[in-house]
């Protein structure tokens, strides 16, 4: 299920939101199921669902939707506009939808430091269904996605979309997330012919900082860019829900359907 959340931002002391906020935005969303389901969020912080020793949170928002804006250099986004807008997506069942909706409503947050923090308040929740009739779909990331490997010192290489290992990779991952729900791949999958197509034109790389104002930053390297993908429908629905590729509940991978495409064959 995706919502669209409506936040009423105050502009009055001139707001700056930072470059990298997105681990600030993803620490707000687990405040407030923590609120709801105190042990759910820890769950979800401290382990998730599993699957061959990889970790799933099933959660995944996009950037933030700012209608106007200017930069300020070595800060961020001065915003100019009263309203901006959040799309956030989680993969259980449709019976929640109506309570994960509530969870947000009204709530309120902050991003940034003291004196230029970002304050904001729920006005509205929009649900926001997702389009999907076909197996192949032509796609656009609204978050950056993020695809890695660790090299063979156990450090995270990230690839680009146009990397020889990126489709593999992005294609095990919607399988693993998948039996991490507790459902079993299809027999039939074994011979599905997977397709992902990217138009490297629209490719955009984006280096985000997590944790920017610790004494542990981490950089995550990501691509916005559009592609065509080939795949069962019970995975592009994890992928649309849960987040395509790596990072999802710190803001990466969320992806809007342009079109349901027909068959090639």
């Amino acid at each position: 299920m995706r919502f669209k959340l409506i936040l009423a931002v105050n502009t009055h002391r001139n707001p700056i939101l930072p470059f990298n906020y997105q681990y600030e935005l993803s620490s707000w969303i687990y405040k407030i199921i923590s609120r709801a389901d105190e042990e759910y969020a820890y769950f979800l912080h401290q382990n998730g669902y599993e699957s061959n020793q990889k970790s799933f949170k099933f959660f995944c928002f996009s950037n933030l939707l700012i209608p106007k804006y200017k930069i300020v250099k070595d800060m961020g986004f001065l915003l100019q506009s009263h309203q901006i807008a959040l799309y956030i997506s989680f993969y259980v069942d449709k019976a929640a939808e109506k309570f994960v909706a509530g969870l947000f409503q009204n709530q309120r947050g902050s991003i940034g430091i003291q004196e230029t923090q970002i304050d904001f308040r729920v006005e509205r929740v929009e649900t926001a269904p997702i389009r999907l009739s076909k197996e192949i779909v032509h796609l656009q990331t609204i978050s950056p996605l993020v695809v890695a490997q660790k090299d063979k010192q156990d450090k995270k290489k990230y690839l680009s979309p146009l990397d020889s290992g990126f489709k593999e990779l992005f294609i095990n991952n919607l399988l693993e997330k998948y039996k991490a729900s507790g459902k079993e791949l299809s027999p039939a999958w074994q011979n599905y012919p997977f397709s992902l197509e990217v138009e490297e034109k629209s490719i955009r790389s984006k280096l985000i900082t997590i944790k920017q104002n610790t004494s542990n930053p981490i950089q995550v390297k990501g691509y916005l860019f559009d592609f065509i993908l080939q795949a069962p429908k019970e995975l592009l629905e994890v992928g649309l829900a849960a987040g395509f590729g790596n990072e999802n509940a710190q803001g990466f991978g969320m992806c809007d359907v342009l079109e349901n495409l027909n068959s090639k064959n």
